[in-house]
């Protein structure tokens, strides 16, 4: 099962680490890679993977499952 995290109402984002581009997998999509880190920092979040680190002060994150 596929699903993806949305932050509504962003007011600040900083992206930094851009690490390795994605890959592509087995069936020619572009593979982000996962989550490693995502916790409540202050007033916003903390998300960390592959693709580096982003601090974003937003509204709750919503997952959406597809």
């Amino acid at each position: 099962m596929r699903a993806r995290i949305e932050f509504p109402e962003v007011r600040n984002l900083t992206w930094t680490d851009q690490g390795t581009p994605p890959a592509v997998d087995a069936s020619g999509e572009t593979d982000y890679g996962g989550i490693d880190a995502l916790f409540r920092d202050g007033p916003g979040f903390h998300i960390e993977g592959d693709w580096g680190s982003i601090d974003v002060v937003s509204g709750a994150p919503r997952i959406i499952w597809s």
